[in-house]
């Protein structure tokens, strides 16, 4: 398969946007939840954002085959030992 590398940088670019996001929510004290200068509650912009790249790297993965199903279908070749007999030092 030729590589494609914007899919790649993207995919890079997500888990970056992702990873930084999830620590933004994981540090405030409501995660996930927003709270306006009015008193009213709203979704948190960095969980959207985290939420979306989210989104964007299991479309990736699943066409990448970066899943556990696709990589059961992944055939390698058998691993050949040797016996310590057959080695010279």
């Amino acid at each position: 398969m030729e590589v494609a590398y914007p899919q790649i940088f993207d995919y890079c670019f997500q888990n970056f946007v992702y990873r930084f996001n999830a620590g933004e929510v994981g540090e405030s004290q409501s995660p996930g939840v927003e709270v306006f200068s009015n008193g009213n509650r709203g979704v948190c912009k960095n969980y959207s954002a985290m939420n979306d790249a989210r989104k964007r790297m299991d479309i990736f993965e699943k066409n990448w085959g970066f899943t556990p199903y696709a990589v059961s279908k992944i055939t390698t070749p058998e691993k050949v030992t040797e016996s310590e007999d057959d080695f010279d030092l």
